[in-house]
């Protein structure tokens, strides 16, 4: 597994932890399905490589409808123009799957640069903002 595909999944299981410690504290319910079905597993190996597999694809989805929330948000202004759709279709998520370590290994990529990482950690930083001002309003009971 290359290096920057790594540092993708990572990011990936870190924004579907997020999300799902989020959900967890929203629905008590749910924390409690979570416990039951991950904390007796974990001992075993594969449960790790499953939690994670679904973390990353859970975090893979909560960054696609990120990106889709800031690009809508922050159109040019004479995009903005245009009426908003009625019923907005659904967008497929691809999730490809990564290679094990019994594959061959991939192709040469890119080093990835301090501003790559410095860039990287500022959209993660203005997610989290928008997240949390997403959050308030819900709770203020404020239309968007």
């Amino acid at each position: 597994m290359s290096e920057t595909d790594w540092l993708t999944r990572t990011r990936w299981i870190m924004y579907g932890a997020a999300s799902s410690l989020v959900e967890s504290l929203q629905d008590q319910a749910k924390a409690q399905a979570n416990w039951e079905k991950y904390v007796p597993k974990l001992t075993d190996v594969s449960a790790w490589e499953s939690l994670a597999a679904e973390l990353a694809s859970k975090g893979a989805i909560t960054e696609a409808e990120a990106r889709r929330y800031v690009e809508e948000r922050f159109k040019p202004q004479a995009q903005s123009q245009t009426p908003p759709q009625a019923d907005p279709k659904p967008v497929a998520i691809e999730i490809e799957e990564l290679p094990t370590q019994d594959s061959a290994p991939p192709a040469p990529a890119t080093p990835i640069t301090a501003e790559d990482i410095a860039e990287l950690m500022e959209l993660t930083r203005q997610i989290e903002t928008l997240r949390l001002d997403l959050e308030k309003r819900r709770l203020d009971g404020d239309p968007l």
